[in-house]
């Protein structure tokens, strides 16, 4: 799910699993939607957002990747972040 702060616009998709390139490719699809360019996404620490200390991801990670593409900021959350996390 993707909320855009903005406009209040939400992207949602159901997806069997929770994977790095679902993530990466739900991003692109939001990128491409909205009208304005967007400047940061926030995001948990998630494995689908994040690489873990014990990956090695050549080219970095999906995720991160699309926010380069796009010129995006990625930022993370602090843990346990109630205003956020829910």
């Amino acid at each position: 799910m993707a909320i855009d702060c903005t406009s209040k616009v939400a992207f949602a998709e159901l997806h069997p699993r929770a994977k790095r390139v679902v993530a990466a490719e739900l991003l692109r699809r939001v990128f491409d939607k909205l009208p304005y360019r967007v400047h940061t996404v926030l995001t948990d620490n998630g494995v689908q957002f994040t690489p873990q200390a014990h990956q090695f991801l050549p080219g970095g990670h999906s995720f991160d990747c699309i926010c380069r593409k796009y010129g995006v900021e990625h930022r993370l959350t602090g843990p346990v972040y109630p205003w956020t996390s829910g």
